[in-house]
Protein backbone atom coordinates (compact mmCIF):
# COMPACT_ATOMS: atom_id res chain seq x y z
CA UNK A 1 0.00 0.00 0.00
CA UNK A 2 1.49 3.33 -1.03
CA UNK A 3 0.66 6.62 0.64
CA UNK A 4 -1.91 8.81 -1.10
CA UNK A 5 -1.38 12.54 -1.39
CA UNK A 6 -3.51 15.58 -2.23
CA UNK A 7 -2.64 17.25 -5.53
CA UNK A 8 -4.04 20.56 -6.75
CA UNK A 9 -3.84 21.98 -10.27
CA UNK A 10 -5.33 25.47 -10.55
CA UNK A 11 -5.28 28.71 -12.50
CA UNK A 12 -6.61 30.22 -15.71
CA UNK A 13 -4.05 28.58 -17.97
CA UNK A 14 -4.80 25.74 -20.38
CA UNK A 15 -3.84 22.19 -19.43
CA UNK A 16 -5.26 21.30 -16.01
CA UNK A 17 -7.68 18.62 -17.19
CA UNK A 18 -5.17 17.41 -19.77
CA UNK A 19 -2.56 16.97 -17.03
CA UNK A 20 -5.11 14.94 -15.08
CA UNK A 21 -5.80 12.77 -18.16
CA UNK A 22 -2.09 11.99 -18.40
CA UNK A 23 -2.02 11.06 -14.73
CA UNK A 24 -5.01 8.75 -15.27
CA UNK A 25 -3.17 6.98 -18.09
CA UNK A 26 -0.28 6.34 -15.70
CA UNK A 27 -2.76 4.98 -13.14
CA UNK A 28 -4.27 2.64 -15.74
CA UNK A 29 -0.84 1.30 -16.66
CA UNK A 30 -0.36 0.15 -13.04
CA UNK A 31 -3.88 -1.19 -12.57
CA UNK A 32 -5.03 1.57 -10.23
CA UNK A 33 -8.76 2.32 -9.96
CA UNK A 34 -9.78 5.93 -10.67
CA UNK A 35 -13.02 7.82 -9.97
CA UNK A 36 -13.17 10.96 -12.12
CA UNK A 37 -15.79 13.58 -11.29
CA UNK A 38 -16.35 16.15 -14.06
CA UNK A 39 -17.93 19.28 -12.58
CA UNK A 40 -19.36 21.91 -14.96
CA UNK A 41 -18.60 19.74 -18.00
CA UNK A 42 -20.85 18.24 -20.62
CA UNK A 43 -20.83 14.45 -20.86
CA UNK A 44 -18.92 12.87 -23.76
CA UNK A 45 -17.55 16.10 -25.23
CA UNK A 46 -13.89 15.75 -24.34
CA UNK A 47 -11.53 13.54 -26.31
CA UNK A 48 -9.87 12.47 -23.07
CA UNK A 49 -13.14 11.04 -21.77
CA UNK A 50 -13.75 9.17 -25.02
CA UNK A 51 -10.39 7.43 -24.61
CA UNK A 52 -10.76 6.86 -20.86
CA UNK A 53 -14.18 5.23 -21.30
CA UNK A 54 -12.39 2.38 -23.07
CA UNK A 55 -10.79 1.53 -19.70
CA UNK A 56 -13.99 1.08 -17.70
CA UNK A 57 -12.42 -1.61 -15.55
CA UNK A 58 -10.02 1.03 -14.16
CA UNK A 59 -11.78 4.38 -14.67
CA UNK A 60 -15.30 5.46 -13.73
CA UNK A 61 -16.36 8.90 -14.95
CA UNK A 62 -19.14 10.77 -13.17
CA UNK A 63 -20.94 13.81 -14.60
CA UNK A 64 -23.63 16.04 -13.16
CA UNK A 65 -27.18 15.30 -14.26
CA UNK A 66 -27.64 18.73 -15.83
CA UNK A 67 -25.00 17.92 -18.47
CA UNK A 68 -24.45 21.62 -18.81
CA UNK A 69 -21.49 23.89 -18.16
CA UNK A 70 -21.69 26.64 -15.57
CA UNK A 71 -23.57 29.75 -16.71
CA UNK A 72 -25.29 27.99 -19.61
CA UNK A 73 -28.01 30.20 -21.05
CA UNK A 74 -30.14 27.09 -21.73
CA UNK A 75 -30.28 25.76 -18.16
CA UNK A 76 -31.54 27.62 -15.07
CA UNK A 77 -28.70 28.40 -12.64
CA UNK A 78 -30.56 26.68 -9.75
CA UNK A 79 -30.63 23.44 -11.72
CA UNK A 80 -26.90 23.66 -12.47
CA UNK A 81 -26.04 24.43 -8.84
CA UNK A 82 -28.18 21.57 -7.49
CA UNK A 83 -26.70 19.20 -10.05
CA UNK A 84 -23.14 20.10 -9.02
CA UNK A 85 -24.04 19.68 -5.33
CA UNK A 86 -25.44 16.21 -6.06
CA UNK A 87 -22.28 15.28 -7.95
CA UNK A 88 -20.20 16.34 -4.95
CA UNK A 89 -22.43 14.22 -2.70
CA UNK A 90 -21.75 11.29 -5.05
CA UNK A 91 -18.01 11.92 -4.69
CA UNK A 92 -18.37 11.89 -0.90
CA UNK A 93 -20.28 8.61 -1.15
CA UNK A 94 -17.47 7.11 -3.23
CA UNK A 95 -14.83 8.35 -0.77
CA UNK A 96 -16.69 6.88 2.23
CA UNK A 97 -18.16 3.88 0.41
CA UNK A 98 -17.24 0.25 0.14
CA UNK A 99 -16.11 0.38 -3.49
CA UNK A 100 -12.40 1.07 -3.40
CA UNK A 101 -10.74 3.64 -5.65
CA UNK A 102 -7.03 4.41 -5.50
CA UNK A 103 -7.44 7.90 -7.00
CA UNK A 104 -10.39 10.29 -6.72
CA UNK A 105 -10.34 13.31 -9.02
CA UNK A 106 -12.61 16.35 -8.67
CA UNK A 107 -12.05 18.04 -12.02
CA UNK A 108 -13.10 21.69 -11.55
CA UNK A 109 -13.90 20.74 -7.95
CA UNK A 110 -12.14 23.84 -6.63
CA UNK A 111 -14.70 25.95 -8.49
CA UNK A 112 -17.46 24.54 -6.29
CA UNK A 113 -16.01 26.74 -3.55
CA UNK A 114 -15.33 29.66 -5.89
CA UNK A 115 -19.01 29.79 -6.92
CA UNK A 116 -20.19 29.11 -3.34
CA UNK A 117 -21.88 25.86 -4.31
CA UNK A 118 -20.21 24.21 -1.34
CA UNK A 119 -18.43 25.79 1.63
CA UNK A 120 -14.64 25.77 1.94
CA UNK A 121 -14.98 23.61 5.05
CA UNK A 122 -16.95 20.97 3.11
CA UNK A 123 -14.09 20.54 0.67
CA UNK A 124 -11.55 20.52 3.49
CA UNK A 125 -13.57 17.84 5.29
CA UNK A 126 -13.58 15.78 2.08
CA UNK A 127 -9.79 16.07 1.86
CA UNK A 128 -9.22 15.33 5.55
CA UNK A 129 -11.41 12.23 5.55
CA UNK A 130 -9.60 10.47 2.72
CA UNK A 131 -8.08 7.08 3.53
CA UNK A 132 -4.27 7.17 3.81
CA UNK A 133 -3.76 5.18 0.61
CA UNK A 134 -6.13 7.25 -1.59
CA UNK A 135 -4.83 10.02 -3.86
CA UNK A 136 -7.09 13.08 -4.15
CA UNK A 137 -6.68 15.41 -7.12
CA UNK A 138 -8.48 18.74 -7.42
CA UNK A 139 -8.51 21.11 -10.37
CA UNK A 140 -10.10 24.49 -10.92
CA UNK A 141 -9.52 28.13 -11.55
CA UNK A 142 -9.23 29.36 -7.98
CA UNK A 143 -7.85 28.17 -4.68
CA UNK A 144 -7.99 29.81 -1.29
CA UNK A 145 -5.33 29.63 1.43
CA UNK A 146 -7.34 27.31 3.64
CA UNK A 147 -7.59 24.62 0.97
CA UNK A 148 -4.00 25.09 -0.19
CA UNK A 149 -2.84 24.29 3.34
CA UNK A 150 -4.17 20.71 2.98
CA UNK A 151 -2.42 19.98 -0.34
CA UNK A 152 0.82 18.08 -0.75
CA UNK A 153 1.37 19.33 -4.30
CA UNK A 154 0.10 22.59 -5.83
CA UNK A 155 0.67 23.55 -9.45
CA UNK A 156 -0.42 26.91 -10.83
CA UNK A 157 -1.37 27.24 -14.50
CA UNK A 158 -1.11 30.80 -15.84
CA UNK A 159 -2.11 31.94 -19.29
CA UNK A 160 0.53 34.15 -20.88
CA UNK A 161 -0.94 34.17 -24.37
CA UNK A 162 -3.76 32.20 -26.02
CA UNK A 163 -5.18 32.13 -29.53
CA UNK A 164 -8.69 32.12 -28.00
CA UNK A 165 -8.11 35.82 -27.39
CA UNK A 166 -7.97 36.25 -31.20
CA UNK A 167 -11.31 34.47 -31.64
CA UNK A 168 -10.02 30.98 -32.41
CA UNK A 169 -12.59 28.38 -31.35
CA UNK A 170 -11.73 25.12 -29.54
CA UNK A 171 -10.36 22.59 -32.01
CA UNK A 172 -11.10 18.85 -32.10
CA UNK A 173 -8.23 16.75 -30.81
CA UNK A 174 -6.38 19.80 -29.50
CA UNK A 175 -8.65 21.53 -26.97
CA UNK A 176 -11.41 18.93 -26.72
Amino acid sequence: MQKGFVQIYFGYGKGKSTAVAGLILRCISYGLKVALFRFFKIKNTSSEDKVLQKYKSNVTIFYSKSSSPMFSINVPIDKIINSQKKLFETAKGILYGKKKYDVIILDEGLDLVKYKIIATNELIQFIQSKPKDVEIILTGHYINRKIKKYADLVTYFKKIKHYYDKGVKARQGIEF
